[in-house]
């Protein structure tokens, strides 16, 4: 019997001392690795976030590639057939003067502001029906008239007198983009600055650049179209609006879409 119970005993002894040495080495390898553990976890972390980041950035490189492959894509097809670009024209205002006014005969008129003999002067009078209206692009399409004026035939002193219109338009509508259009050549010069379009343009591209307006350039497109004039070598046909209307439309998606 005392064989038996030393034995026990001494069993009991081994297997207490398995034990709290057991739970030292699991209490010592949990403190000892805790730190390489939370180490390990935050680098994977950071790997993580690089990873995250870097798929991101080229996620977005690649939309927006594609994207600007629909885009030219879609321009593609409207140069083939611009007549169709007139669905495309969404929260917009027209704002011109005689030559601008034949886009009511494609657009909503309610959006298509243009009035004959009108000059920059007249955004002023059209300034709380474009604020009820709320667009998101403000289509500007002056100059006929505007380089008649005697004190617009100063090229700095139009630009300057321009500016402070759009300024006073774009205080009403942050939010909005305003587009300018480049003033459509005349082809015959029954008042003579009529031959200075183009360096009234120029003055234009620059003031747009300086106070982040969009400037359509529409030099191209109207040379391209020359034979769509009115007899008068000032005015364009009906069939000359769709070209315009597709250059106006490349314009709004170039700057919408950053391409």
């Amino acid at each position: 019997m005392r064989l038996n119970l030393r034995g026990k005993k001494t069993i009991v002894f081994i297997v207490a001392v398995s034990m709290a040495l057991t739970a030292i080495g699991v209490l010592f390898f949990r403190t000892d690795n805790s730190q390489e553990i939370a180490k390990g976890r935050a680098y994977l972390k950071s790997l993580s976030s690089q990873d995250v980041t870097r798929i991101e950035n080229q996620v977005k490189a690649q939309d927006a590639q594609t994207n600007k492959a629909a885009i030219n894509q879609k321009m593609v097809q409207l140069e083939r057939d611009p007549i169709k670009v007139w669905p495309l024209f969404k929260d917009y205002v027209i704002l011109g003067d005689s030559r601008a006014v034949d886009f009511n005969l494609f657009l909503d008129e309610k959006y298509c502001l243009a009035e004959k003999n009108k000059t920059i002067n007249h955004i002023k009078t059209k300034m709380d029906q474009v604020v009820s209206l709320n667009p998101r692009n403000i289509i500007i399409a002056y100059g006929l008239n505007d380089i008649s004026i005697p004190r617009w035939k100063n090229i700095n002193t139009y630009t300057a007198d321009f500016t402070q219109i759009l300024a006073a338009l774009h205080k009403k509508l942050p939010h909005a983009t305003i587009y300018v259009n480049s003033i459509l050549p005349v082809h015959k010069y029954p008042e003579a600055n009529y031959h200075r379009i183009p360096d009234y343009n120029v003055a234009i591209a620059k003031m747009c650049r300086s106070h982040g307006y969009v400037y359509i350039n529409n030099s191209a497109m109207a040379a391209a179209h020359s034979g769509l004039y009115a007899q008068d070598g000032m005015h364009v046909q009906s069939s000359f609006y769709k070209y315009w209307g597709l250059n106006i439309m490349k314009a709004i998606y170039a700057q919408e879409n950053n391409v």
